[in-house]
Parts: structure tokens; sequence; C-alpha cells
């Protein structure tokens, strides 16, 4: 009888750590996408080293995180759900955004009532021939 007075304390113990541990992601309750929405597209970007970084203007420790915004394919799949077609094929050098600040693996939630509230940067990077004559 007392192990399983021991367990239940356990368990119990474990439970109440869970609900006190507040969530690091995903800490928007509602859909804020940042994502090209209106057909357009990034070009001419090489894709072989293609990152990005999206955060909140005056806000920077409200960012993507570890969740993924760009699209270098249709086929990719990001913290906004499957890409845009507009994002065609790999190695095209076209690029899209399509995150979700309400995704998993984001870092805070912006505080909005209208629209442009909280207006997101993006910080896009690509580099194309790394370590040839043709660097760009």
């Amino acid at each position: 009888m007392k192990t399983f007075l021991k367990s239940l304390v356990a368990i119990g113990a474990v439970a109440v750590a869970l609900l006190v541990t507040p969530a690091a992601y995903a800490q928007c309750g509602f859909s804020l996408p940042a994502a090209h929405l209106l057909d357009t597209t990034w070009t001419g970007l090489p894709e072989g080293n293609l990152s990005g970084r999206f955060f909140v203007l005056g806000d920077p420790a409200i960012n993507n995180g570890t969740a993924a915004f760009l699209c270098a394919s249709a086929s990719d799949v990001t913290s906004g759900g499957a890409c845009q077609t507009s994002a065609a094929f790999p190695n095209d050098g076209i690029v899209t955004a399509n995150g979700n600040l309400a995704g998993d693996g984001v870092g805070g939630c912006p505080a909005v009532v209208n629209d442009g509230d909280s207006p997101v940067v993006a910080f896009v990077t690509a580099i194309g021939g790394e370590g040839t004559p043709m660097h760009e």
C-alpha cells in the first residue's frame, strides 16, 4: 500500500509540474500569418543556402524561433502549412514566405488589435556559388 501511495504522490507531483510549466512555443491563441498571401514572391535568390529570420518590428524577441517560414518550392511545408504554388520548384530562384506566428516553434506572440499593429520584418539571405570564383 505504501508503494502505491508513493507512486500516486510522484505522479501527482509530475502532473503539477507539467501544469505549472509555461508553454515555450505556439503562444498565440489565434492564427497570425506572415506570408506572401497575394501570389507575390521573391525572385533571383540562390536556394542552395537559403535562410531567414522573421520578427516583429520593434520587438525582435517575438520571432519565428525554430519554425520554418520560407518556401523554396511548392512541395515544402512550413509553420503556415503547405507552401504556395507560386514557390514553384526547388532551385528555380523563386522563394515565398509562408509562416504563422501561432505555429509550433515560434518565440512569443505579438499583441495585435488591428491590422498593422505589429508589422513583421523578414530578413532573408541566400548564397550562391560558395567557395567558387562565381560566388554571389
